[in-house]
């Protein structure tokens, strides 16, 4: 077993782990069906899921790494667009810059992978 960086999942022995731990949880389909939801709670819990866990192909499922990442972005930026629920934030700014935030991290991990 190899270990070639710093990360907790560069290592063998962290992607087998991680690797178990999808195949044996239905984790994915949950958070795509987050990402499906109507409730904005819901998608952006979908969305923190993914901007926490999709960091590399060692420990989020590769078949499913970018067509998830683009999906969480979209919905990010439909809320976005949500003025009715932006603005019904007190602290609108805050929550605006929080989702600009998760979609460039995202944006980044696609490239940066």
């Amino acid at each position: 077993m190899g270990t070639w960086g710093e990360k907790p999942y560069d290592s063998d022995t962290a992607t087998e782990w991680f690797d178990h731990l999808f195949s044996k949880t239905n984790l994915v389909a949950e958070v795509e069906k987050g990402l499906d939801s109507d409730n904005i709670d819901e998608q952006r819990a979908a969305a923190f899921m993914i901007e926490r866990l999709a960091v590399s192909v060692y420990v989020w499922p590769v078949d499913s790494f970018d067509r998830l990442i683009g999906k969480a972005i979209d919905v990010l930026i439909a809320i976005l667009a949500d003025a009715k629920w932006i603005d019904s934030w007190v602290s609108n700014d805050d929550i605006i810059n929080d989702l600009f935030s998760s979609v460039r991290n995202l944006k980044e991990r696609l490239v940066g992978v």
